[in-house]
């Protein structure tokens, strides 16, 4: 007796393709990390800076009074009225790229007269922050002492350009380099 071809190669069971297996788990490791980095872009970036789990859930809880003072025309806080004085962003001063900061702040005022008077004398004021954060470098903004000194240089430029308003405390409420 004769075999033919058809007989003698044993049957196989069909090949199951990984390709689908392999896209499944590609696109859940992908899912997972985009949802990593939109957790990280959401932490207030002033508040990661100043270190610490406890300091940022604070910046957080002050962001949300600032947004709702500024809503209701201010909040009457320890030092008084709460005011933004608007986001700043500025190319820094490095000579072997262009680097740039972007730092939002706000300034405590003791009435509603010395708020208007600070609006009133806005201008100046974002001119000569401007000026002084232009000429610093990454370098001179890292780290936590050097934002409290650009801090300290700052109240002191916003009270010499602020027509005699009564001031309060000084607060930078989103800071980011890149």
């Amino acid at each position: 007796m004769a075999q033919t071809e058809e007989t003698e190669k044993p049957v196989e069971a069909p090949k199951r393709s990984m390709m689908p297996i392999i896209m499944a788990v590609n696109m859940l490791v992908t899912v997972g990390i985009l949802g990593v980095v939109v957790m990280q872009m959401r932490k207030p970036p002033a508040a990661h800076v100043a270190g610490g789990e406890g300091k940022a859930e604070a910046a957080s809880e002050k962001g949300e009074k600032s947004e709702k003072s500024e809503a209701a025309g201010g909040e009457k806080g320890h030092g008084g009225v709460s005011m933004k004085l608007g986001e700043f962003t500025v190319r820094l001063r490095n000579p072997e790229t262009d680097r740039y900061a972007k730092m939002v702040l706000e300034v405590e005022v003791a009435t509603e007269q010395d708020k208007e008077v600070v609006t009133a004398h806005l201008p100046q004021i974002r001119d000569s922050f401007i000026a002084y954060l232009s000429d610093r470098t990454v370098e001179d903004l890292r780290g936590a002492n050097g934002l409290e000194q650009t801090k300290q240089a700052l109240s002191a430029k916003l009270k010499e350009a602020s027509g005699g308003a009564k001031l309060g405390n000084l607060f930078i409420t989103d800071f980011i380099t890149q």
